[in-house]
């Protein structure tokens, strides 16, 4: 059990870090600011009210958004990782589950729950730099799935 439990934290701990690295160095070259992970922790806050999604200057900030936010965001690479057991387990790592999980999972939940949830709406359509949202995303989660699928076959 214990080798489990070490598989699922060293791939979605691991894969999450790749991704965000990709995120500092992607927001670095583009001179933007990095992600601000108290959002995504405001918004957990906020779905524990009831609200589900934030309405831009109506939800105030809170003092342990940032780390909430940082927790979710990991959790959630876990949980992706924990979902991997379900095509072979820590012994037999494919591709095919990594990209189904890492990539098409990924894309579509930050399309379709996160993205609306930020105030961005369904696929960015709110943003004026659509496009460039979604190709950004698209990016990120091919990185974190082909950082999924290579710590797997590291941990196994």
């Amino acid at each position: 059990m214990s080798e489990i439990i070490l598989f699922i934290l060293m791939v979605g701990i691991g894969s999450t870090i790749v991704l965000d690295i990709w995120g500092l160095i992607t927001s670095k070259r583009k001179g933007e600011a990095p992600m601000d992970w108290g959002l995504p922790g405001r918004w957990v806050l906020g779905l524990l009210q009831g609200h589900f999604y934030l309405q831009d200057g109506q939800t105030p900030a809170t003092t342990n958004e940032k780390m909430i936010g940082w927790i979710f965001h990991y959790g959630v690479g876990v949980l992706y990782a924990a979902l991997l057991l379900c095509f072979g387990g820590p012994y037999a790592p494919m591709v095919f589950p990594a990209f189904l999980i890492g990539f098409v999972l990924a894309t579509l939940a930050g399309m379709f729950i996160m993205m609306p949830a930020m105030g961005a709406g369904v696929m960015a359509r709110n943003l004026p730099n659509r496009v460039e949202a979604i190709n950004g995303m698209l990016i990120s989660h091919l990185i974190f799935a082909l950082a999924e699928y290579v710590l797997a076959r590291l941990a196994s």
